[in-house]
């Protein structure tokens, strides 16, 4: 913390709740009251997209900020290793709670989701100029297809994994193949416009305003974020129902109900896999790696 603001009194630091990928703490200062987050510590079992994730997420609340976007407000990203050996950033304190608190009367949670549903929409008028993961984009590996961006995150975690032997050889061969037989419906999304790709109540904080009314304060961990098809959020179960698509609005798509759930397949085979791998190789949990591994299993055997 005197890293970041020189000389200013530390009165108080306390290890926050929630979240497994990073360690955070509320830092309060004789000036300012803040989070300080710092990324893992087990760089070697990282995925290759999740390398970069805190550069990524420091770009992505910038840019939303700038669009008017309800993020957090970054004072601060090292990821040079000088201070300490881990990615770090500092944020400035919302006074607020996560949206999946179960405090919020469920008359506020409707009008929080209509809500959502507009600042999403706001978010995916936000366009790039490449196709990928933000935190890929941002070292220059961005794709100029979203299909080829797709695949790329299929191959990386495939050649990861191999080292850990977390899949069967055949599996994981059928799932690459799964997804490269719908690369012409994956190139059919010709814009690349930002995603969140991790959307749900605990990543939106919101406020009881003195009128009794709770109003969304920010959208944070945005470190996933990709520039490419918005249904990364629009198909998100934890998310999105009536009040959401009410605030999102009418939205014209080039695919039909058919290609849409194919797209969805796809998605939902790399999102399986990609948490297969993190619960047996990062968390050591294997309960949840077999649950992920048994979705993933029943996408490819057509029964999703």
């Amino acid at each position: 913390m005197h890293a970041v603001f020189g000389n200013e009194e530390i009165r108080r630091a306390e290890l926050l709740e929630g979240g497994l990928f990073n360690t955070t703490y509320r830092v309060e200062t004789s000036v300012h009251d803040v989070v300080l987050r710092m990324g893992p510590v087990h760089r070697e079992l990282l995925l290759p997209f999740e390398r970069n994730l805190m550069e990524a997420e420091a770009y992505v609340d910038r840019l939303c900020l700038n669009y008017g976007i309800p993020a957090s407000r970054v004072l601060c990203c090292d990821t040079s290793r000088r201070v300490v050996d881990r990615d770090y950033m500092v944020v400035e304190y919302i006074d607020s709670i996560p949206m999946s608190d179960p405090a919020i009367p469920e008359n506020a949670l409707y009008e929080l989701s209509v809500s959502c549903g507009y600042w999403m929409r706001r978010m995916h008028a936000v366009t790039g100029k490449k196709f990928g993961r933000v935190s890929d984009i941002l070292k220059g590996m961005g794709k100029d297809t979203w299909g080829e961006a797709v695949l790329a995150e299929f191959r990386r975690l495939i050649e990861t994994s191999e080292k850990f032997a977390v899949f069967e050889p055949d599996f994981i061969k059928r799932a690459y193949t799964f997804a490269e037989e719908a690369l012409p419906l994956l190139n059919r999304v010709l814009v690349p416009r930002l995603a969140h790709a991790g959307l749900w109540k605990g990543n939106v904080l919101v406020k009881e305003m003195q009128d009794g009314q709770y109003e969304v304060q920010a959208i944070i961990d945005g470190d996933r974020a990709v520039f490419g098809d918005v249904a990364f959020d629009l198909d998100s179960p934890w998310m999105v129902d009536d009040a959401f698509l009410k605030g999102y609005g009418e939205r014209s798509e080039p695919f039909s109900l058919e290609e849409k759930r194919q797209k969805q397949k796809v998605y939902r085979l790399l999102f399986a896999l990609t948490d297969a791998y993190v619960w047996r190789i990062q968390y050591c949990n294997e309960e949840n790696h077999q649950h992920c591994l048994a979705e993933a299993k029943s996408i490819l055997a057509g029964r999703i």
